[in-house]
């Protein structure tokens, strides 16, 4: 349970006589804690004199009330009364302190001051008192009182203007959480984000501004001109790109530019802890945020609309937030939360292309900035800093980046950059998947080393990581899991029981402590999740026919589908040949049933065997065979878009024209198609299948993808040519838009190229691409 907010009494106990049980009674109504060394719960300790302890216990509560009335108290060893000790303890060490000075006091206080000191006070008891009035009467949050009733109802207001102190606490520890995050940017050193700001280590990414103008000075700048100017602002990208740290380091040169007003106020919210629930309100966000940076009820007396405080907001993974991505969605377009205070958000691609898609979203940002892949200054610039001395190393991977096409293309996104930068060698490697293969041995081999565990079966490790990737996944997309709970995951007799208590599956986890409880969100980069759940799905491909079905059973999204291609591509013909049986067996099995998640198994079995077919000379003939006959009898259109869409890749005569003849007839499939396209690029993702587009909502993932489809000259995008453009034609007509110049362009160089594709062909293609153009 998160601890309510402590407020301490001070002063001699004599003065306090008549006020103690008054104040603390109005506290505790308000929803605060109080200390007071009278207390029975005070925290005596046997053997200690009590003065010390109430000194040392100074820096315990969040507010002291420093009552300075008629008595100075007994002195410690130092000459200083308790009562002034505690308060010099307390402002030491950022305690707000309210001190609340009888009117009596302070009326002596100032005759004795206009007299320079000579007069002698009667109420007062000793000078040093007035001494230590003359100290805290300059604070801004002096109170000054002539009675109980009096104290009482101007404590109230005071404490309500303690609200921007409590924040700004708040702000620096959600600041230093987002600083404290582990990161991937090196293997052989343990470092957080703000060791990696503090060595240099971190390259200003490029981006381009996709609506609203730039300072010319920067990412960090336009931040700050947004949020100056109390405007909203988006940090956008591909996964892996860099957005999470540009918004740390942009959130971190925010506050240390305002620090020294004070104002505005910084709040970090990481929405992979959240749920939805959150979001609802503005008290609901920021009571969150009270208990995971602070373990804290909500400040008592916040009020979001008090007009002494200004707040900015820095939501890191907002496409991570705990939930079903439709209701973050439609919490964004209606929760107060988003007009309280101007903010910077982190989202990939696939996310902003659905928010801004609602009217109600899309209006209420003026910039948004999308970061690019790096380009070769940038690479080089992160080598020569992260291996700064090292001549070989930086002229080695240098010459590596420069003179490979595949690694380069790997190392244009920053996690795979930094993810290279780990290796000793990575020739082998020449996909993605491989690269964070190779990458997670290499950290299992770190961990165990720092852990001094001998490492005898690192694919154990590999097996649990996968295991915790896929429970979470199948417990919905954001699931999350109490740490607690984890070996309860594993069979009694399964060995990655034993071993998730082990320093290095933890290492790997995106953890967080509440109080007594610790919260598994994920892990450390969404990408590593998103890889694990692939390789998690590949495994059970090539397993029996209910773990296949299983896996066929989950929708996954675009960046798992990717991960999950390129690790299949390594099977040879036998791991082909094989795991064409239990798709068949898989298919046969699910045959006849109507249930969404069991269409959706034949779905995913005919679309992999597409694939198997093609990338296994041995198995193809089957594959094929198998695609035609189902063709025929497949009832479900959602299954046969599937089958449509393999055999047209296929390249299997007249299929191509066949699929689209039979999408023109029939509006379900044509939607269907549509839909699929949708919701494998990411446009629609959380969406539940069989998916359908009725022509609204954004398709700018689908769009760009479907052009770089019309780009690429392998022997399955050229097979799919005639479907990428009938797709591509249906989606411009439903949603009344025209071609743009660069899609034109495309469609011209096909044209011109009309005589390297087969007879039977040319002249649907001929005709397909005149009617894209047309639009």
């Amino acid at each position: 349970m998160p601890r309510q907010f402590v407020v301490s009494l001070v002063g001699t106990k004599d003065d306090l006589v008549d006020l103690r049980e008054v104040i603390k009674e109005s506290l505790i109504t308000k929803g605060y804690s109080t200390l007071a060394f009278d207390d029975p719960g005070y925290p005596y300790m046997p053997g200690v004199d009590p003065a010390k302890r109430s000194v040392d216990l100074a820096t315990l509560p969040d507010v002291m009330l420093l009552v300075l009335d008629k008595r100075y108290g007994s002195r410690q060893a130092n000459r200083l009364s308790v009562t002034e000790n505690e308060w010099q303890r307390a402002t030491d060490n950022n305690v707000a302190v309210v001190p609340c000075v009888r009117n009596k006091a302070l009326e002596e206080f100032n005759q004795w001051s206009k007299t320079g000191g000579t007069w002698l006070p009667r109420y007062v008891d000793d000078v040093d008192l007035l001494k230590l009035i003359g100290q805290v009467r300059s604070s801004t949050y002096l109170l000054v009182f002539d009675d109980a009733v009096d104290l009482v109802v101007q404590l109230d207001k005071k404490m309500r203007s303690l609200t921007p102190f409590m924040l700004r606490r708040l702000a620096q520890a959600t600041q230093q959480t987002a600083r404290n995050k582990r990161t991937v940017t090196v293997i052989d050193q343990y470092l957080s984000l703000g060791d990696v700001f503090d060595r240099s280590l971190y390259v200003t990414p490029p981006y381009a501004l996709l609506s609203g103008k730039t300072s010319g000075h920067g990412l960090e700048q336009d931040v700050a001109n947004s949020l100056e100017s109390h405007q909203n602002m988006i940090v956008t990208g591909a996964p892996g790109i860099g957005k999470s740290t540009a918004l740390i380091s942009s959130l971190c040169g925010r506050a240390a530019s305002t620090a020294a007003q004070s104002v505005p106020i910084q709040l970090y919210v990481d929405c992979q802890f959240l749920s939805t629930n959150d979001f609802v309100t503005v008290e609901s966000l920021v009571a969150r945020l009270f208990v995971t940076a602070l373990d804290k009820t909500t400040w008592p007396h916040f009020d979001p609309n008090d007009p002494n405080l200004r707040v900015e907001l820095f939501f890191d993974a907002m496409d991570e937030a705990i939930g079903d991505p439709a209701t973050v969605q439609n919490l964004m377009a209606g929760s107060p939360v988003w007009h309280w205070a101007p903010h910077l958000l982190a989202c990939r691609r696939d996310f902003l292309s659905r928010a801004l898609a609602e009217p109600r979203i899309s209006g209420r940002y003026q910039r948004i900035a999308e970061l690019q892949p790096w380009t070769i200054d940038h690479i080089r610039l992160y080598v020569e800093r992260r291996f700064v001395g090292d001549v070989d190393t930086v002229r080695r991977l240098k010459s590596t980046f420069e003179n490979s096409e595949i690694v380069r293309r790997l190392a244009s996104n920053v996690v795979g950059l930094v993810m290279l930068c780990s290796l000793d060698d990575f020739t082998s490697v020449d996909n993605a998947a491989m690269l964070y293969q190779a990458f997670l041995e290499k950290w299992i081999d770190r961990e165990a080393h720092r852990a001094n565990i001998s490492m005898k079966d690192p694919e154990l490790m590999l097996a649990t990581w996968r295991e915790i990737a896929w429970q979470m996944f199948i417990r919905g997309r954001n699931g999350s899991i109490e740490s607690s709970s984890l070996p309860d995951m594993f069979g009694r007799f399964d060995e990655r029981r034993r071993v998730t208590g082990s320093p290095v599956i933890q290492s790997l986890l995106a953890i967080k402590t509440i109080g007594n409880q610790s919260v598994i969100a994920g892990f450390i980069h969404a990408s590593i999740h998103e890889y694990l759940i692939a390789a998690e799905v590949v495994q059970r491909l090539k397993g029996s026919v209910s773990d296949a079905a299983e896996a066929l059973k989950q929708d996954t999204w675009y960046e798992v589908n990717e991960f999950a291609q390129e690790l299949s591509s390594k099977w040879n013909d036998a791991d082909c040949l094989s795991v064409l049986k239990v798709l068949l067996d898989v298919y046969q099995m699910n045959l006849g049933v109507n249930r969404p998640e069991v269409i959706l198994a034949r779905n995913k079995a005919c679309y992999y065997v597409g694939r198997l077919g093609r990338q296994s000379a041995g198995v193809s003939a089957d594959a094929f065979d198998f695609l035609n006959k189902v063709w025929q009898q497949e009832r479900s259109a959602f299954v046969r878009q599937s089958i449509g869409f393999a055999r047209s890749i296929a390249g299997l005569p007249g299929a191509a024209k066949e699929f689209i003849d039979e999408m023109q007839n029939d509006k379900e499939l044509d939607s269907l198609n549509r839909g699929y396209h949708l919701a494998y690029y990411g446009d629609t993702k959380g969406q539940v299948p069989p998916y359908r587009d009725l022509g609204e909502g954004s398709w700018q993932q689908t769009r760009r993808e479907l052009v770089n489809r019309l780009r690429q000259q392998s022997a399955a995008k050229r097979n799919s040519r005639l479907v990428d453009l009938y797709t591509l034609r249906r989606f411009l007509e439903d949603r009344i838009e025209t071609t743009t110049e660069e899609e034109g362009a495309v469609i011209k160089a096909i044209m011109s190229d009309l005589a390297s594709y087969p007879i039977e062909v040319r002249s649907p293609l001929d005709t397909e691409c005149r009617r894209v153009i047309a639009r």
